[in-house]
């Protein structure tokens, strides 16, 4: 399957996550998307100009300036637009190997929960040191707080890394439990 195809097929199964995506379909189809999203980004950037730069200031002597960048109308609305087809590829690729669908959301779902756990221990820690963000942060990593909060935030990593290794992976070659092998594996 080339590319044009690929695309074809996945913009045809929009919202399906039921079958199977061969190895080539997926992949051409990440590899398009990420080329609209490169050229739905120049685009903005060509239309919008640069991104916006803010400065946040606690008091007189310190000022912190850091860019806000993300997606501006073009590369928002392709996201949006590819969100759900991408997330059925993927789930359909990952039937293909024998998994189920829902693997994909499980790195989404641990990088959600370490963002939860080190807000709350972030918070705890900086309540009990009057909020100064420097002992607060000694504090956290003093204890073995710190080092969770470090597996916390690899853990995605990891997730993702585990879930590249398996929509890349070979599908299963005859029937699955999830229907029969795509076409063009």
């Amino acid at each position: 399957m080339g590319l044009a195809d690929a695309v074809r097929t996945c913009l045809g199964k929009y919202v399906t996550f039921s079958g199977r995506a061969s190895r080539s379909e997926f992949w051409y189809f990440v590899l398009a998307a990420i080329l609209l999203s490169l050229a739905a980004s120049a685009l903005d950037m060509a239309l919008f100009g640069e991104t916006e730069t803010a400065t946040l200031s606690t008091d007189t002597s310190e000022a912190a300036s850091a860019s806000i960048s993300g997606p501006t109308s073009i590369g928002g609305l392709v996201g949006l637009a590819l969100f759900l087809p991408l997330l059925a590829a993927n789930w359909r690729r990952l039937h293909d190997t024998g998994r189920a669908g829902w693997w994909c959301l499980l790195p989404h779902a641990i990088g959600v929960i370490g963002l939860v756990l080190g807000m709350v221990l972030g918070g705890s820690a900086a309540l009990l040191e009057g909020f100064d963000p420097g002992p607060a942060a000694e504090a956290v990593a003093a204890g073995g707080v710190g080092l969770l909060v470090l597996g916390i935030l690899f853990a995605p990593a990891v997730a993702y890394i585990v879930l590249i290794v398996w929509l890349a992976s070979r599908g299963e070659p005859g029937a699955n439990r999830f229907g029969p092998p795509p076409h063009g594996a």
